[in-house]
Order: C-alpha cells, then structure tokens, then sequence
C-alpha cells in the first residue's frame, strides 16, 4: 500500500522508521476505503509521520498513545518548528494534521491497536444532571452540550461547590454574561441555569425557590415578524438545483422537505432509510421532543427523494438518508442544511431576508396559511407544542388582516 504511494525508496524507510511505521500499511488501506485521492492520502500519511517521530522522541511508542498524549501533541503543533515534507500551501499544520491524527488514532482504537481514548470526566453534579435531563426530559445530546458549556462556567465561578450557588452569584453571573455579549443568545444561558437549578432542587441540594433568582433576560415574545419567502421565491430556489450532478440531487430533495413539510435542518440531517413509508407515502420525524410524528410525503418531494437515493446517493451500508458527497463519507450536519439553502438562494438570485434553513420553514407556514389552512392544521405540521408559537403566522397573512383592521380613531376618513 505504501509502496504504490511513494515512488523513492528512501522516503519509505523514512515513513517506516517512525513510531507510527508498522500501522502506515493499514492507514492508507482505510483512507482508500474511504475513497481519498492519492494526493491527500500522502499528506495524511506524512502527518502522521510527524506525530509518530514527536512520540518516538518523547520515548514512547504509538501502542501506548492516550487522550493526554494526543493532547499534548495539539500543543506541540501551537510551537513546532520540526522539519515535515510536504509543506506545501497545501498543507495547514492546525487542520490537516489534528485531522489525520484523529483519523489515524481512531483507526488503531477500532482495531484494537490502542484502549477507547477516555474524555475527561465530567464534573460529578454535571454528570448528575445529564442524566436527570435524559430520564426526565428526553434531552438531545447537542441540547446538553450546549448547557454543559454554561453550567460548568457558573461552577467555575462556585469553586466546583453547588453549595455556595446563591442569588447573588446566579444573578451576576447572567448580567455579566449578557453585558459582556459573552453570548448572542443570553435566554439560551437563562433556561440552562433554570433547568440546573431544578436538578439541584430535585436532589435536594439546592432550595427550589432559588430557580426565581435567575434574572429574565428583556424579550419579547412573538414580537417579531417570521421572514419568509414568496412562493414564487421559493420554486426558483427549488429549481436553482442542477439535477445533472448527484449533489444537485441531493440538495433538490433536502431543499423540497424543507419547503414542503416545513422540517427543520435536524429533522432532515437525522432522516433515515426506516422513516420512509414508501407504500402509505409518508415520513416519519422526530423533531426536538423525540415524539415521532408521520407527516405525508408529498409526489415532488417523494420523487426527488427516489431520484436521489437511485442515481445521486453514494454507494454506502450508512442507513442516512442524506450523505457528505466530499471525502470520507458520512451523515450531512444541521449546518450543512442551512448551506445548502444558502448556495440555493445565492444561485437562484433570491434577495432573501436570511439564508438558514429555517427561513423555507417559516416560508411553507406563511404559504399554507395565506391557503386557508386553519392554525391548528399549521401547529400539527410543524409540530410546535403550543398553538401560541404556530399563532405568530397570523402576522404575515396581511389579506386577512386588511378585512379586520380598523381606522385610526385619531385620523379623519379620507
């Protein structure tokens, strides 16, 4: 394998002389499964050579690599000054290498080369409190991510002590983060802390009156209008999609479920093989309560779908609907929805209001609703839990609206 990459002798027992030599062979026969090109294949293999020549100096080998030596090598690569082939300007020391370290390190732990690389551990009460969320709540794992982050910074202001989480820390905690723009979401930090205060309340490590101590942060609810498209707007962002090439596909089908359904970017990102009901014509989504919910697969999105997974999707055992079309393969992310919207507008020259993906959701309730379809109909589409989120549609429907509204008492009648 390695000998098919490197045509001089002399940089293949270079290669096989580091740490990492006798798992090089196995190393390219993975990234070729994985259909990299040669060219990328030889800057892995030459950044892993570096991380096997940093290991051997330190004395060690690649067999006794853990999470801390990998740490200790990211680092490194902040002061290195070695000597590395292939350093062209393709070669980005802060990227390529953390990435083929990763992928290198992951192959041996899969083979068994190497133990599961253990993540540190997690504060006790943070742990605690995961958990409670997942039981009670049925929490997604990004959800918890997002509240890990402020619940460790407010511990970090407790001194990693729940006990001393008082009122006044919890109050100058949020102002503090919110006057500093710390975050563009302070609610996010507001509803993290009140649902630690409720697991804190619950084990009895806290008194329950303390969730009051966490300030609101200033919003107004509903205040703002959903920015949307017209529907002429939105069938030439649909037809903006190149069906001769499989991404064109692709994007087709991803871009059809959002307009049509109104899904959000997860919705679509975690679609699998099992929710279509090709027979009955439906799909099956889950949405952010993990409540399953059948929507029905309208002809288009139905075709666009078929069309995708019979002539555009990659050839994989991933039971993913939608798929990365670039080198390695795998589940698209949330963000690369909204990417794909984005391309689609910028091609079909939409002056659009935003470029997420939520902006086709918020685009199929106005559509439907300027149909005739009632709120209630709206909210089981969308799947919000409460009828007073689906009721700021009613906003945009300005043809209804004219019919009801009522002259300002203050101006005489022209």
């Amino acid at each position: 394998m390695l000998d098919d990459l490197f045509v001089f002798s002399a940089t293949r027992a270079r290669l096989r002389a580091s740490a990492a030599g006798p798992y090089l062979d196995l190393f390219v026969e993975e990234l070729e499964a994985l259909k990299y090109r040669p060219g990328t294949i030889r800057l892995y293999v030459a950044a892993v050579e570096h991380f096997g020549q940093w290991v051997r100096q330190r004395g060690s080998s690649v067999g006794r690599v853990d999470g801390a030596t990998v740490a200790s090598f990211r680092d490194h690569l902040r002061v290195c000054r070695c000597r590395e082939p292939y350093r062209g300007k393709r070669y980005r020391r802060d990227t390529l290498v953390r990435r083929s370290v990763r992928v290198f390190v992951d192959l041996l732990r899969r083979r068994g080369v190497l133990q599961a690389l253990e993540a540190p551990p997690l504060p006790e009460s943070v742990a605690g409190f995961e958990q409670w969320m997942r039981q009670h709540r049925g929490t997604t794992e990004r959800t918890l991510y997002n509240y890990r982050r402020v619940i460790e910074a407010l511990l970090k202001d407790a001194g990693d002590d729940v006990s001393r989480i008082d009122a006044k820390l919890l109050r100058d905690f949020v102002l503090r983060r919110a006057s500093a723009g710390f975050r563009r979401r302070p609610r996010a930090d507001v509803t993290a802390l009140r649902m630690f205060i409720r697991f804190l309340a619950s084990t009895g490590q806290c008194p329950a009156a303390l969730e009051g101590a966490v300030p609101n942060v200033a919003s107004w609810r509903l205040a703002p209008l959903p920015r949307y498209l017209p529907h002429e707007d939105v069938e030439r962002v649909i037809a903006s999609c190149d069906l001769s090439r499989a991404i064109g596909l692709r994007d087709r089908a991803v871009i059809l479920l959002l307009a049509r359904l109104g899904l959000r970017a997860g919705d679509v990102r975690a679609l699998d093989f099992a929710d279509i009901d090709w027979r009955e014509g439906s799909v099956r989504v889950s949405g952010k309560s993990r409540r399953h919910t059948r929507l029905p697969l309208p002809q288009d999105v139905g075709e666009a779908l078929l069309a995708y997974i019979e002539k555009g999707r990659p050839t994989t055992p991933l039971r993913t609907v939608f798929l990365r079309h670039k080198t390695p393969c795998g589940p698209l992310r949330s963000v690369s929805i909204s990417s794909i919207v984005r391309l689609a507008l910028i091609r079909a020259g939409v002056d659009a209001p935003s470029f997420g993906a939520h902006l086709l959701r918020h685009s199929a309730a106005s559509q439907m609703l300027r149909e005739g379809v009632s709120l209630d109909q709206i909210q089981a589409v969308l799947r919000h839990a409460s009828l007073e989120t689906t009721a700021i549609y009613a906003k945009v429907d300005t043809t209804s609206l004219s019919a009801i509204a009522q002259r300002w008492p203050e101006v005489a009648p022209c």
